[in-house]
């Protein structure tokens, strides 16, 4: 209630404005559905500095028109239809907007787009930009009522239209605001992509131009928005201003961020409503010095970008290599520890194979112990879990002549063989135990005595 209150007195659209000319103006419809209009002007500067390209694709057309005429085999609707193609090429270059920037004007209260009309060709002429005048709901030939959301709606309308109708790309745009106006143009700044933003006369919110406090139903609170702003800003204000107190262009000046203060310009004689006018030479001049600055903004903008992605892009170089290394080291790493698994395991394998086999030797030993014992004979004696050969006093170079001498000296291995195979001949099976004796005792011996010494070593 207390913002409507507000608007009721802050907006004063004016009563005698004329009509839009209808070749030139294009009405646009806000989210809400509220019908409004937008001037568009291009610099015809720009036309003229590229007169030479249009004059070439004229000559073009003309040359084409002449090939034309030449031939009379052409058909004569393929000769009109090559005509038509031709001039709208030429008319498209000759339209086309070649200037850098293109500016959205907000203007002031108590105007509209038809009465700063003029005014608005000679600006695109001397800063050689193109300019998108847009009206406020409410205000002369534009529907709605007045309000600070309708107003916000009205920019956005317009900044969508140059962007996606006319293919302005947004860091070719500036935003200008005049006294009341600043406040749609800040809350573009925040909400909206561009160059660079112009503020003449601005206040630091509507209930601030009449009280130093501000109500709970204040708009337009600029004051609030500004460290928000993240482009280039130009300030203007008059010192002699009775409207709206320098005093709000200076404070809006020291909110904004240092790196996007780019310059604040106070005329000491200037009022709220003349510096465009009467102070021509300082306006176009500061204007047109900021759009300089913008240009090198945008380089150094996209300079300084570059370099971030190579910046980064050798930092993630680094890192991949980094990571790459690391995860060779940890490959290797691995390879090295399971190597070493492998060689543990190996190990144990090989040492419980030994073991195994030291056991079976043992079993197999004490088999033997059991079959032949101390009292049985003189072949194999046991002490001490130790097995020794004894009476081997010929040197074995025939298996068969130390088995038949061993035979003869062994009789109790006979009275062993009467008792456990009685049925089979004494000599036969006498030979094949003492054949066994002499051949295996002997590797298992050499075996043994091997697995007790590592056994030992490995105990160390």
């Amino acid at each position: 209630m207390g913002q409507k209150l507000v608007a009721k007195f802050a907006f004063l659209p004016p009563q005698n404005a004329p009509p839009p000319d209808t070749e030139n103006a294009t009405f646009l419809r806000t989210k809400n559905g509220y019908q409004f209009p937008v001037l568009w002007f291009v610099s015809h500067s720009s036309v003229e500095e590229h007169s030479s390209d249009t004059n070439a694709e004229l000559d073009y057309t003309e040359s084409q028109d002449d090939f034309s005429n030449s031939n009379s085999d052409l058909d004569s609707a393929l000769e009109e239809e090559i005509k038509e193609v031709n001039l709208h090429a030429a008319e498209q270059i000759k339209h086309e907007m070649t200037n850098r920037f293109t500016i959205i004007f907000s203007h002031g209260n108590a105007e509209s787009i038809t009465l700063i009309y003029y005014w608005a060709k000679k600006f695109t002429e001397k800063t050689k930009t193109n300019m998108l005048l847009y009206e406020y709901s409410g205000y002369p030939y534009a529907e709605g009522e007045c309000s600070e959301e309708n107003t916000y709606d009205c920019a956005e309308a317009a900044y969508d239209f140059l962007v996606e109708k006319k293919g302005i790309l947004p860091q070719n745009i500036v935003f200008f605001g005049h006294s009341l106006g600043s406040g749609p143009t800040v809350q573009l700044a925040i909400t909206k992509e561009c160059a660079g933003v112009i503020l003449m006369s601005p206040l630091l919110s509507c209930m601030r131009t009449i009280s130093k406090m501000s109500p709970g139903f204040d708009i337009f609170c600029n004051i609030q928005k500004v460290d928000k702003i993240h482009v280039p800003t130009l300030i203007l204000h008059g010192q002699s201003d009775m409207i709206v107190s320098y005093s709000h262009g200076k404070t809006l000046f020291e909110t904004i961020k240092k790196e996007f203060q780019y310059k604040l310009i106070l005329i000491e004689e200037a009022g709220h409503n003349d510096i465009e006018s009467n102070f021509e030479k300082i306006f176009y001049s500061e204007i047109n010095a900021f759009l300089k600055h913008l240009e090198l903004f945008e380089q150094k903008k996209k300079k300084s970008k570059k370099i971030k992605l190579k910046k980064e892009k050798i930092k993630n170089n680094e890192n991949l290599t980094q990571n790459q290394s690391e995860n060779d080291g940890f490959n290797k790493r691995n390879e090295n520890e399971n190597e070493k698994e492998k060689e543990k395991e190996k190990e144990k394998k090989k040492h419980k194979q030994k073991k195994q086999k030291y056991s079976e030797s043992n079993d197999y030993i004490s088999s033997l112990s059991n079959s032949f014992s101390e009292n049985d004979g003189n072949y194999l004696i046991e002490k001490n879990n130790k097995i020794t050969i004894i009476k081997a006093q010929k040197t074995r170079t025939d298996d068969s002549d130390f088995i038949k001498e061993n035979t003869v000296k062994m009789p109790n291995i006979d009275q062993l063989i009467e008792k456990r195979y009685p049925e089979m001949d004494h000599d036969i099976v006498s030979l094949k135990i003492n054949q066994f004796l002499v051949r295996e005792c002997d590797s298992v011996m050499k075996n043994y005595f091997f697995l007790l010494d590592e056994e030992k070593q490995t105990k160390k």
